[in-house]
């Protein structure tokens, strides 16, 4: 009797720990990091692993909600690396097309706008939620946020990382803006031609095609 009942308590204490092994490889992932643009295209998530072995990915989401519309991804699959304080980086298509030497390629890619920039909540997985009034826009900023029991935000540079451990920081390439009008110096004519002396204003950062009198 006694042999059977020991029996029984080693097999439910080996089914605790596989149970408990299968639900903390991905339980313990926290939100760190957030940006956008101000158009939405270039926008990130990062999440950091709390712990090792994180890396159970595969058939969980990840969403982004604003009052009654939301936007959720599906991970297609588990990560490679998944040391405590590895990282993950969920990123826009718009952002996967700046990816280079110095800003580092997404771990997987969304579309863009995904991320509301106000009054947003962001769920990963239903093991961390996180609610923001709003994101930067600048461009520059992120949101970054610790992983204390009161989560602390803060606004910094932002510094995406990957699950590969490759960092950097998104810069974003400089919009053109329409010309200015030329400026008239002089005008002249007949009944057949016209003269007319002019400046150019600003190009808006893209040579001038053409004008229209």
């Amino acid at each position: 009797m006694f042999r059977k009942l020991g029996a029984r308590i080693v097999s439910a204490v080996l089914l605790l720990a596989v149970s408990f092994s299968s639900q903390a490889s991905f339980h313990i992932v926290k939100i760190s990091q957030v940006y956008s643009n101000a158009s939405g295209s270039v926008q990130f998530i990062e999440l950091t692993m709390g712990a090792a072995g994180q890396t159970q990915f595969a058939g969980h989401t990840i969403s982004a909600s604003q009052g009654g519309a939301t936007n959720s991804f599906t991970f297609p699959n588990n990560l490679s690396v998944g040391n405590p304080g590895s990282k993950v980086l969920v990123g826009t298509f718009g952002y996967a097309a700046l990816a280079s030497a110095s800003v580092p390629a997404p771990d997987f890619t969304v579309p863009d706008g995904f991320i509301f920039t106000s009054g947003v909540s962001i769920n990963f997985a239903g093991v961390d939620l996180l609610t923001f009034p709003s994101i930067p826009i600048d461009g520059t900023s992120s949101l970054k946020i610790d992983s204390s029991p009161n989560r602390n935000v803060t606004t910094a540079t932002n510094s995406p990382t990957n699950n590969a451990g490759a960092t950097g920081t998104v810069v974003l390439p400089a919009q053109n803006t329409p010309p200015a009008a030329p400026t008239i110096i002089s005008a002249s004519g007949s009944d057949s031609t016209a003269t007319i002396i002019f400046s150019a204003g600003s190009t808006g950062g893209s040579p001038i095609i053409d004008f229209t009198a």
